[in-house]
């Protein structure tokens, strides 16, 4: 399956790892268009007020990336915390900046895949 990379590579697994596992409560979300898997996401609650998510779409839902980061975002909602977080790569600002109103900081974190 080929997705965009709206998210970091690995960050989706690593946040649905750490759902499946336990470690976080969450939530895995899948997103479909009639039968055609247009996205995925992962919702966790990370403590008391805040929740993190990740979300991909594949290449042929890239269209409606916004539908699916909007309602992945928002799943978050019922835990009545009081910040939703995720890291994207800078040249994926424009894909989130027109959804809601964020606050955004330059992370100075480097992802790094490791390659066996």
């Amino acid at each position: 399956m080929n997705f965009s990379h709206v998210a970091y590579p690995g960050s989706l697994a690593e946040l649905a790892a750490q759902v499946v596992d336990r470690r976080l409560t969450g939530k895995l979300l899948e997103y479909y268009l009639k039968d055609l898997l247009i996205g995925v996401g992962v919702v966790a609650k990370q403590d008391d007020k805040t929740a993190r998510f990740v979300v991909d779409v594949t290449k042929a839902g890239i269209g409606h990336s916004s539908a699916v980061i909007s309602k992945t975002a928002k799943t978050a909602t019922a835990w009545k915390v009081k910040s939703v977080v995720t890291s994207i790569p800078k040249d994926q600002m424009g894909v989130y900046s027109p959804l809601a109103k964020w606050s955004s900081e330059i992370s100075t974190d480097i992802p790094v895949t490791r390659l066996l």
